[in-house]
């Protein structure tokens, strides 16, 4: 597959976020650097780099995707609140993984758990 210089833009974005940026905001800081680039083509960057693996998607029940530069198996929370994604961290998810499989007899290739709630940034500020 072709590398074009906005895929590897939009690539290097994500890979330089830990704000678990929306398609938008990818948009926003690769315009900084490309003008001319379109929405369109971010979304189908953005599509192909989580396709092939490059970077995860993150599918928020009734909000936009998020995109992640951390593609290992790890949980995240949303908060309803301010809106902010941030990764949680398990040791035990290659087990969950693991005993899915075995319980279901299937093969487990994927596992995206969002927890949902209120921060304890926004949970301090009330």
């Amino acid at each position: 597959m072709r590398v074009t210089k906005q895929k590897e833009l939009i690539y290097d974005t994500v890979m330089n976020s830990c704000d678990h940026p929306t398609a938008e905001t990818v948009f926003e800081r690769v315009r900084k650097q490309l003008p001319k680039v379109s929405l369109g083509t971010v979304y189908r960057n953005l599509a192909i780099l989580a396709e092939n693996g490059d970077i995860k998607r993150i599918v928020v029940p009734n909000l936009p995707d998020r995109f992640d530069k951390t593609v290992a198996h790890h949980s995240h929370f949303y908060c309803r609140k301010c809106g902010k994604v941030f990764d949680v961290d398990f040791d035990n998810v290659q087990q969950l993984i693991d005993d899915a499989s075995e319980k279901l007899g299937v093969i487990t290739e994927n596992i995206d758990v969002i927890f949902a709630g209120i921060c304890k940034d926004c949970i301090n500020k009330d």
